[in-house]
C-alpha cells in the first residue's frame, strides 16, 4: 500500500508540472520543425545527446522552466528543461504549510521511469542532463498540448 501511495504523489508531482511544461510557447517562439515518429528509447537519446541551442522562458511555471531547440543533425525538436533542486525545512505557499519540503527535476525523471514501468505510455520522455553545467531534466516538447484548465473552462470532453 505504501508502494501505491508513493507512486501516486511521484505521478501527482510530475503532472502538476508536466501540464505547465507541455504549454507551447505560441507567442514567444514558432515550433521547432517536425520530427521523424521515434520511439521513447529514441527520444530519449536525442535528448541525451543532442545539441542543445538558446534557452527561453517558458511563460508558465512557478520553477521558472525553460524550453530549446535540440538537434542532432538529423532531427531537430524542442525540449522542456527543468533544474528546480530546492529543499526547505518549511515552506508556506497558498496550499498551507509543508514540512521537509523538496521540489527537484529528479521527480519529473522518477514520474517518466515509474509510469514506462506501469505501462502508462502516457508520459513524454525525461532524461537528466547536464545543461549550463547545471543537473536538469529534459523532456521532450509536446507541440500543441492543452492544459486541462483550458480544458475545463471551454467544456472540451477528452477522448
Amino acid at each position: 500500500m505504501l508502494q501505491r501511495n508513493v507512486a501516486f504523489w511521484v505521478l501527482l508531482s510530475i503532472f502538476s508540472g508536466l501540464f505547465v511544461q507541455l504549454e507551447p510557447a505560441r507567442a514567444q517562439t514558432p515550433p521547432a520543425a517536425a520530427s521523424p515518429k521515434l520511439s521513447c528509447t529514441d527520444m530519449e537519446e536525442f535528448l541525451r545527446s543532442a545539441k542543445i541551442g538558446p534557452l527561453r522562458n517558458v511563460p508558465k511555471g512557478v520553477t521558472n522552466p525553460k524550453r530549446a531547440t535540440l538537434t542532432d543533425g538529423k532531427i531537430t525538436h524542442d525540449a522542456g528543461i527543468q533544474t528546480i533542486n530546492e529543499t526547505k525545512a518549511q515552506f508556506t505557499g497558498s496550499r498551507g504549510t509543508e514540512m521537509n519540503f523538496k521540489d527537484t527535476y529528479k521527480f519529473n525523471i522518477a514520474a517518466y521511469e515509474l509510469a514506462k514501468m506501469l505501462e502508462l505510455n502516457m508520459l513524454p520522455p525525461y532524461v537528466e542532463r547536464k545543461v549550463g553545467g547545471e543537473a536538469a531534466s529534459l523532456t521532450w516538447y509536446v507541440d500543441d498540448a492543452m492544459l486541462e484548465v483550458d480544458r475545463y473552462k471551454n467544456k472540451i470532453q477528452p477522448p
